[in-house]
């Protein structure tokens, strides 16, 4: 689950900057996770 804080800048401070290009990987990675996690949830709700 780090990849909206990645996305986010969350590393600006320590010098570390990520191309745009990687931030909205990093999103769309992140978008990927939460509708997978969604699926598990409805899964173990039906049992």
């Amino acid at each position: 689950m780090l990849a909206i804080p990645l996305a986010a800048g969350v590393l600006y401070s320590k010098g570390i900057i990520i191309s745009p290009a990687l931030g909205a990987l990093l999103m769309s990675l992140s978008t990927v996770i939460v509708a997978i996690n969604a699926k598990l949830m409805k899964l173990e709700k039906r049992e």
